[in-house]
């Protein structure tokens, strides 16, 4: 959906992608807050390749438990939940677009199991005392933790993934989309700096404060950029198609 040009109506220029139409300024805030909620997401989406092995390994957790966590688990989410959400989305007409809705639902999932993930020594550790009375293994029982805070974020966070990137399309212009993915590209890139520089270093003190203070960080952006871009209309979705009919 990434069309639209140059229009002037009484003296002042405004560019359109579908029904859109932004002034200077509209274009401006509209390249902040997609920035901004790139710049948190990115942040977000570091947490688990960078700190999730570390937090594995500090219970114990076989090499194979981690990479199938980490890498096996999430790639497999993709494989079954992108290609539905994508299409879903493709299809979805609401008053407040076809990718926002998504992006509404599944952030404060996103953030509730990032946050129960950081805490994952914390409630691990009262789960077995109270439920199993201690005659578990506190690092069984907190890896299991890991495990099921780990596996729902990432479900959830699929439908981030597989939506945030296709928003661009339907609400920047296209001559400026080239612009909009330099500085997409910038962003991302201070993101990582950032979080290498200046966060990662505390995880082995303050892990479970990390997760929680990224992860509301990456709600309230995400939120405020839910509610402050704006989709367009969009023209009735197609019919699905059915298999065609073969004729010998």
């Amino acid at each position: 959906m990434s069309s639209g040009g140059t229009i002037v109506e009484n003296g002042r220029t405004y560019y359109t992608v579908g029904t859109l139409k932004y002034s200077l300024f509209g274009l401006v805030n509209l390249f902040i807050w997609m920035l901004w909620g790139d710049f948190c997401f990115t942040l977000m989406e570091m947490l688990i390749p960078s700190l999730l092995p570390l937090f594995l390994k500090s219970h114990e957790a076989p090499n194979w438990l981690i990479g199938l966590v980490v890498g096996s688990i999430p790639a497999a989410l993709n494989f079954i939940i992108n290609p539905i959400v994508s299409t879903r989305s493709d299809r979805t007409r609401t008053r407040w677009g076809r990718r926002i809705p998504y992006l509404l639902f599944a952030s404060p999932f996103v953030t509730l199991f990032l946050i129960l993930l950081g805490w994952s020594d914390a409630i691990g550790g009262f789960i077995q005392q109270t439920v199993f009375g201690g005659a578990v293994p506190a690092a069984t029982v907190i890896i299991g933790c890991i495990i099921v805070f780990a596996v729902a974020f990432q479900c959830f966070n699929m439908f981030v993934f597989s939506i945030f990137y296709y928003i661009f399309a339907d609400v920047v212009p296209k001559q400026f989309m080239g612009r909009f993915m330099a500085l997409f590209r910038m962003v991302g890139t201070i993101a990582g700096f950032t979080f290498n520089r200046y966060i990662i270093k505390y995880a082995d003190l303050h892990m479970p404060w990390i997760f929680t203070a990224v992860a509301l960080v990456y709600f309230t952006a995400f939120m405020l950029m839910c509610l402050l871009v704006k989709e367009g209309q969009y023209p009735p979705p197609e019919p699905p198609k059915g298999n065609p009919v073969r004729t010998y």
